[in-house]
C-alpha cells in the first residue's frame, strides 16, 4: 500500500466477557517504517515539513489505506463482528490516537468521523459508533487524556482516551488548543 516497502504483520480480535466485547484492532501498521512511509504523506493533518507530527501523519494515512477502506479485509471483518454481536457494552483499543492534543503525535484524522476527513461516512470512527461502540482506548501520543467530542453522539463519534505513557516519557499537551480539538 502506498509504495511501503517492507513487511508489516496485521493481527486483530475481539473477546466477550459477560456483557462486555472488547475489539483489539490494528491502527499502527505503519508505526515501525517510519522514514519507508512510500508515497504517504498525511496530507488530512495539514503537517507539511519533516516534524515528528509530519511522520505521525503520513504513518496514519499508511494505515488507514492499508486497513479502514471498506474493502479491507480488517474493515470487513469488524463489520459483521460488530453486526453479530450487537447490544451490550463495546469498546475498541487501538494504538494510532482518535484524538489527541500532542504536538508530536496529534490526532488521527483518517480514523474520525469528522469533517476533516473525505472519507469520514466510512471512517473507522462511524464503523464503530455506528453498531454501539461508544469508547475507544488508544496511545501512540505520551500523554493521557480523555476527549469527548462536542454532541458525540449525534455525530457519529465515540469517547476516547489518550493512555500513551506506558514506556515514553510523558509529553505536554497543547494547552489552549484543547478547547478547539473538541469542536
Amino acid at each position: 500500500v502506498d509504495g511501503i516497502t517492507g513487511n508489516a504483520p496485521d493481527d486483530w480480535y475481539a473477546f466477550s466477557t459477560g456483557n462486555v466485547r472488547v475489539y483489539v484492532i490494528d491502527a499502527a501498521w505503519a508505526d515501525g517504517v517510519s522514514g519507508r512511509l512510500g508515497t504517504a504523506t498525511g496530507a488530512l493533518c495539514g503537517a507539511t515539513s519533516k516534524s515528528s507530527a509530519a511522520n505521525s501523519c503520513a504513518a496514519y494515512q499508511a494505515d488507514a489505506d492499508e486497513h479502514w477502506q471498506t474493502s479491507s479485509p480488517e474493515y470487513k471483518w469488524l463489520a459483521a463482528d460488530l453486526a453479530a454481536y450487537p447490544g451490550g457494552v463495546k469498546m475498541a483499543v487501538f494504538h494510532f490516537p482518535l484524538r489527541s492534543v500532542n504536538a508530536s503525535q496529534p490526532s488521527d484524522p483518517y480514523l474520525q468521523n469528522s469533517a476533516a476527513n473525505p472519507r469520514a461516512s466510512t471512517s473507522l470512527e462511524a464503523l464503530l459508533a455506528g453498531n454501539g461502540v461508544q469508547i475507544a482506548f488508544n496511545g501512540h501520543a505520551h500523554t493521557y487524556q480523555r476527549i469527548v467530542p462536542n454532541n458525540y453522539q449525534q455525530n457519529g463519534q465515540i469517547v476516547n482516551y489518550v493512555t500513551g505513557g506506558g514506556g515514553g516519557v510523558l509529553e505536554p499537551l497543547l494547552g489552549s488548543s484543547c478547547t478547539a480539538m473538541m469542536g
